[in-house]
């Protein structure tokens, strides 16, 4: 269960965290999930209780259950001035690079959530490592591209995170073929001035060209192929960017004129002869 102390903490309530350290309260009291005050007080950017807390010896790098740590929580949460608790975790010295029990970190989870100002400051204050992946294989550049944070995205960029990464397997993917996979044409023009590779090989031989065809993204089409992607590429079932246009319906056949106009082989059959 959880004490007084819990409660206050969660609840934002300063004067009666004093009034319950003054009467002795056990500062690093555990719920039954684990959770400590200072972790409760996270969740919900609670600063003024983060900085009492931590003034009377709090572990600011305790975690909860799922291994959730305050640094983590706090990158998490939603509401406004959450950064000041996670400038106030990391002056105290939290691990700014700790993950849970899903491989991640504070600067996946605040990426994921589109929290600028929190990643700016996992960056600059905490050197938060730009190019971590969790279990998934999903780092933090990846997670901005998948939830569409474009100005997420381009902090990263600006910080020097890495294009190319593709993380696990299973993921398989880079920023840009994520980026091209969903249509989201403001990122893909992102990364491509940032320098991705428009050719960019990922699982089952796709590339950002191809993914952009499948998904009938003329925008996207169309950024790549000024980018120089290249039209001739073919999946692993022998599926060009032509081919597979054509089966998108009337967005695809749009595409389909797009690219042959631009060269691509109208001719061009599957591994299957369609």
């Amino acid at each position: 269960g959880y004490s007084a102390l819990h409660y206050a903490a969660y609840k934002g309530q300063q004067a009666a965290l004093v009034l319950l350290i003054q009467a002795g309260a056990t500062i690093e009291k555990l719920s039954n999930n684990g959770s400590s005050p200072l972790v409760m007080a996270a969740m919900n950017g609670h600063s003024c209780c983060i900085d009492l807390l931590i003034y009377h010896g709090a572990d600011v790098d305790r975690t909860a259950s799922g291994g959730s740590s305050a640094l983590l929580l706090a990158a998490g949460c939603p509401k406004e001035g959450a950064v000041d608790t996670v400038k106030l975790l990391l002056a105290a010295g939290a691990t700014v690079d700790r993950t849970d029990d899903k491989g991640r970190t504070a600067l996946c989870v605040a990426s994921k959530a589109g929290t600028l100002d929190v990643v700016e400051a996992l960056i600059e204050q905490g050197g938060a490592n730009l190019n971590h992946t969790d279990l998934n294989g999903v780092s933090p550049l990846h997670a901005a591209c998948q939830k569409r944070r474009s100005h997420v995205v381009k902090a990263l960029l600006r910080a020097g995170a890495d294009t190319e990464t593709t993380g696990s397997p299973t993921f398989g993917h880079t920023a840009l073929s994520l980026a091209s996979m969903y249509g989201f044409g403001t990122i893909v023009s992102l990364l491509l001035d940032a320098g991705a590779n428009a050719d960019a090989v990922v699982k089952e031989g796709l590339t950002p060209l191809l993914l952009a065809c499948k998904g009938a993204h003329q925008r996207v089409v169309q950024q790549l192929l000024v980018a120089g992607a290249d039209l001739h590429r073919v999946n692993s079932r022998g599926d060009s960017a032509i081919t597979l246009a054509a089966q998108q319906g009337r967005r695809g056949t749009i595409i389909a004129a797009l690219l042959s106009r631009a060269g691509a082989n109208i001719d061009h059959a599957d591994s299957e002869g369609q």
